[in-house]
Formats: C-alpha cells, structure tokens, sequence
C-alpha cells in the first residue's frame, strides 16, 4: 500500500510539473507590403471576397495545405506565407479581453 501511495505521489507531481497552468495565446498579423486577397476557399481558383491590409490582427482558426483559415472581418483563406506570427508578446488567454 505504502509503495502505491509513493507511485501515485510521483505521478501527481509529474503531472503538476509537465501540465502548462494558463493557455498561451499568439499574434496573427498580414506581413504583404499593402493587402492580401482573402478568398472563398485554399486556392487562387476560388473567388475573393475581400481583403486584409498589412499589419492587420488575423485570427487563424484553421489550415489546408500553405492557406489559412482566418476571421478578420472577412471569413476566408489567405496564403500562409502572407501571415507572420508574433509569439514574444504572449499573454494568458485568460487575461485577453474581448470586444
């Protein structure tokens, strides 16, 4: 019982060292020189529906290949080599206000 106990002990700690606290959070921004076309599906065949101006925050919510699923004001793609992402500033998610 007493080496039961000691095993269970270790392996909350373990579990308490290797389990993050807070979730992180990351910038998503439009690095092209001007804007990019957000389009209507992950491929220069699809429509445009409008565009994101440089340096404006992204929210990536998803991925096919090199494009990205992004809200912005427009729903949509963009190519993935036209978003940066800055994740030196991060914060809490818990600490992020919305609207």
């Amino acid at each position: 019982m007493k080496k039961y106990l000691i095993l269970l002990g270790l392996g909350v700690i373990s579990l308490s060292v290797t389990t993050p606290s807070k979730a992180q959070a990351c910038r998503s921004y439009v690095i092209e020189d001007g804007y990019v076309n957000v389009r209507t599906g992950p491929s220069t065949q699809h429509s445009i529906i409008g565009r994101a101006y440089e340096g404006s925050d992204v929210n990536v919510v998803g991925k096919s290949g090199g494009w990205l699923r992004i809200t912005y004001p427009h729903n949509g793609w963009v190519s993935g080599n036209m978003i940066g992402t800055d994740c030196s500033s991060r914060l809490p998610i818990n600490n992020l206000s919305s609207g």
